[in-house]
């Protein structure tokens, strides 16, 4: 019985992997979606500073809590606070630049709200997309796993 138990809890995180695949699908096209706007969104130079690292046990699971400056479409300058870690993006660029004081970037943002912001350097949406085709073949794997193990045990008692 408790393999069984096993089984179909496999089969469940076959599902919600599965189901996070398709939602890292749903925001790339958001992402997507949102690079493509010309009429909204809107290409700027500025420069990232790291002001805090916030360690974890895995070093690959960091926060970083980066300031993000750059000068708008009206020439305003606008200053963002923002935390990224590899959870939605690729934080190599962060780890080899945490030393230097500022580095640049080039930065996608709504015009009418500038606050929303994406860095190319950070590869967001190459990042989002290859983690959805991930999620989906893990998912889809648990879920065969749970299958063929669920066969096994019933014709193993059956048989």
């Amino acid at each position: 019985m408790q393999e069984i138990i096993v089984d179909i809890w496999l089969i469940i995180c076959g599902c919600i992997c599965i189901w996070k695949g398709f939602y890292s699908f749903s925001k790339t096209e958001k992402l997507k979606a949102f690079l493509e706007d010309k009429d909204y969104a809107c290409q700027a130079e500025g420069m990232i500073r790291v002001v805090r690292v916030e360690y974890h046990a895995r070093h690959r699971f960091d926060d970083y809590i980066v300031n993000i400056t750059f000068t708008d479409f009206r020439e305003k300058n606008i200053s963002v606070t923002k935390t990224v870690n590899s959870s939605h993006c690729s934080t190599k660029y962060l780890r080899k630049n945490k030393k230097k004081t500022e580095v640049p970037a080039t930065i996608f943002y709504r015009r009418e709200n500038p606050k929303e912001c994406i860095i190319e350097e950070l590869k967001e949406f190459e990042y989002i997309r290859n983690e959805g085709w991930i999620m989906l073949l893990a998912g889809v794997l648990f879920i065969l796993l749970g299958g063929v193990l669920i066969y096994y045990y019933y014709w193993r008692k059956v048989g």
